[in-house]
């Protein structure tokens, strides 16, 4: 076993180097999982860094050059499992693209912490998710799916709740059923139809803050909460709603 371990902390790197010789310092070449060989130059290009420029020394790269080019000698070293800390803190969009692209084709195992859903979508098939309070779960699947189950466990244990609030609501058989709503209720009533509506124009809001939210994992995260609480109280409006139709309906066929 063979690890690489990529880190979001601050590394050294002897800024006296040319950029070249920090990668062939870890390895000349290597072998890709299809075989070829590739050299330090054809990675340096892979990853973004030209022939024209791979003599420049480290001092005078940019903090996320820097990271590319850290990430790069770590990959150098052909380890067949590879930890990554975050790895998407600091990267552009074209260097994310080309990490990706490579995970695609790593033969090993990746092992990785991140907030980023959609890169986690794309290069995981197993979570383990800390969703708080102690609570630690095993998941099979991307993220998104992930959060799809999740949804879908909430709304499963919401329903038998649901149904006892129902149950609850039908008048039972020996007693005598009220005819009319009172006034509290029937001011309830006449602005409850306005407040689904409202809460179902939130709910579909949030999902689409949501999408637009992208790889900023703490608004997701913020913005799924009120989702749930959004989604709840539509539930209870709904129940609401059901509850004081019977008893007009009660009424009006009395």
């Amino acid at each position: 076993m063979k690890i690489g371990y990529y880190t979001q902390e601050h590394i050294d790197m002897d800024e006296n180097l040319r950029m070249i010789d920090y990668i062939k310092e870890q390895a000349q070449v290597i072998t890709a999982p299809d075989g070829r060989t590739i050299t330090a130059e054809q990675m340096l290009e892979r990853f973004l860094f030209p022939r024209s420029t791979q003599y420049t020394y480290i001092r005078r790269l940019s903090g996320g050059e820097r990271k590319r080019l850290y990430l790069l000698r770590i990959l150098m070293s052909e380890p067949n499992v590879l930890f990554l800390d975050e790895p998407t803190n600091d990267l552009d969009i074209e260097t994310l693209a080309i990490l990706e692209d490579y995970l695609d084709q790593f033969p090993g195992v990746v092992i990785t912490v991140s907030h980023d859903r959609y890169f986690l979508d794309r290069v995981t098939r197993r979570l383990i998710a800390l969703e708080g309070g102690g609570v630690i779960r095993k998941f099979e699947g991307n993220y998104s799916e992930y959060l799809a189950q999740k949804v879908k466990n909430r709304e499963a244990k919401s329903e038998p709740a649901a149904e006892q609030v129902r149950q609850t609501a039908e008048p039972e058989p020996e007693k005598k059923q009220r005819k009319k709503l009172t006034y509290k209720e029937q001011m309830e009533w006449n602005g409850l139809e306005d407040r689904i509506a409202e809460l179902e124009e939130r709910v579909d809001e949030l999902k689409q803050a949501i999408v637009q939210a992208g790889s900023d994992a703490e608004k997701v995260q913020d913005l799924f909460l009120e989702q749930q609480e959004a989604e709840q109280a539509l539930d209870q409006a709904m129940e609401r709603w059901t509850e004081l139709s019977l008893i007009i309906e009660a009424s009006e066929q009395g």
